[in-house]
């Protein structure tokens, strides 16, 4: 009956929240739990609405299958890291045909193979349709054999598939500037992806220097049993040097966790569980590994170490306590990124404007090429040309979602070395042997 009576998306809620309400209220009464048993009601009658396939998107697909595709992982094999030796191969003079050259082993090519083929099958229907049924075709002897149509009941009455070149001069404007917003679009959320890790690197490093400026070499004894269950030492020096080691490993495991959750299968749990074992110890990986949200429960973590430091100004603890904030919030923008795309509606008609006129182009060149032999030249020339365009549109979907191209393994190792480096060197100023 909703459906029929074109309800509003806003009055299915509405009606939704108050058949919540007017429903037997469930045995609890703690306000956030009711909550959330409204919004699973509502999501409830909102998968009714729309069906299943377009409330979660899924549709079906086998997601081991789609993740060891030829195109997924070559993902792996994008996370460059430039250093001198890459930069001046990059800029090479002879780029152009040593690019060009390495076109068969391109993944963007490869990953094309299926939607190509599908255009030059049409391709080929078209020019059997037009050449033996209605126009008449040429043998390899070079002998003209008159169309099937020429005679029998279907004379005259098959439809010739041409179509005039005008549409698509009309329409390509159009598309290229879909094309374009599409890839702008994507770039910049890869960039934004980027900036924000590297704010991220920056501001553990930053973090770790102030800590290590600023607390005392001299300070009051602290509690070691938090620091390192494994440790035993009666030197403040020696204890501040774990605290500044606790500072470190808890802005890893926040990157550490954040890495996990934008990187999907990419980072496999195993790998996952590993280090977090083997650098924070059984009992501290386990709270990460359990918590219901790891970022924040990390994020909690890092924020204690900082109120752990000893000797600290007010001032020097709050602007601490405002770098573990501002990490917060890259991280709150990097999940941002990786949980909103690009508005499917505008991925979706660009997608579905460009299938179509990819499939309606060979037969605005079907005259064109009416020179060579049985118009067959179309067949090469529509799949390069669907190549070229669906690449650019293929490329925009690789750059959407940034973070299983980046180099994500190489930021978070970067801040664990920063900060080894950090601890490292406020052990050896003091004389004490940090392990």
């Amino acid at each position: 009956q909703i459906k029929e009576e074109g309800t509003t998306m806003a009055s299915l809620f509405r009606m939704a929240t108050f058949f919540s309400l007017v429903a037997p209220a469930p045995a609890f009464t703690n306000p956030l739990l009711l909550t959330r048993e409204l919004n699973r009601e509502q999501n409830g009658l909102l998968r009714t609405f729309l069906g299943e396939e377009d409330y979660n998107d899924k549709g079906g697909y086998d997601y081991d299958e789609l993740f060891l595709s030829p195109s997924e992982q070559s993902r792996l094999r994008r996370r460059s890291v430039f250093d001198h030796e890459r930069w001046l191969k990059h800029r090479s003079t002879d780029r152009f045909f040593r690019n060009l050259g390495s076109t068969p082993r391109s993944f963007v090519i490869r990953g094309l193979l299926d939607e190509v083929t599908i255009i030059a099958a049409f391709c080929l229907f078209l020019i059997i349709w037009n050449e033996a049924l209605l126009d008449g075709w040429t043998d390899l002897a070079w002998v003209r054999h008159e169309p099937i149509e020429s005679a029998g009941w279907i004379a005259g009455k098959l439809p010739r598939l041409v179509l005039p070149a005008l549409p698509f001069s009309l329409s390509s404007s159009p598309l290229g500037l879909l094309l374009v917003f599409r890839t702008n679009a994507s770039y910049a959320r890869w960039n934004e992806g980027r900036q924000s890790w590297r704010k991220i690197v920056m501001k553990s490093r930053s973090l770790m220097l102030m800590a290590d400026i600023w607390v005392e070499k001299k300070g009051s004894s602290l509690d070691f049993d938090k620091i390192k269950d494994d440790g035993d030492s009666t030197s403040i020096a020696t204890k501040n040097v774990y605290k500044l080691q606790r500072l470190g490993i808890a802005s890893w495991t926040l990157a550490r966790a954040l890495r996990k959750r934008v990187s999907g299968s990419f980072d496999p749990d195993e790998e996952y569980e590993y280090e977090l074992r083997s650098r924070l110890g059984a009992k501290s990986a386990d709270k990460i590994l359990t918590a219901r949200n790891p970022i924040l429960r990390a994020q909690s973590d890092l924020m204690r170490a900082v109120n752990d430091l000893p000797e600290l100004d007010d001032p020097e603890r709050a602007m601490l306590a405002d770098s573990v904030n501002t990490i917060g919030d890259l991280c709150g923008t990097v999940e941002g990124l990786y949980t909103s795309p690009v508005p499917l509606s505008y991925t979706r008609h660009t997608a579905r404007f460009l299938t179509i006129w990819m499939l309606l182009l060979p037969a605005a060149l079907y005259e064109t090429f009416g020179s060579s032999w049985n118009h067959l030249a179309v067949i090469p020339v529509t799949a390069v040309l669907a190549f070229l365009f669906f690449g650019v549109e293929e490329i925009a979907v690789s750059l959407e979602e940034p973070f299983s191209i980046l180099p994500l393994e190489n930021s978070t190792e970067d801040i664990w070395l920063s900060a080894e480096d950090i601890v490292e060197s406020f052990a050896a100023e003091n004389d004490v042997s940090n392990q």
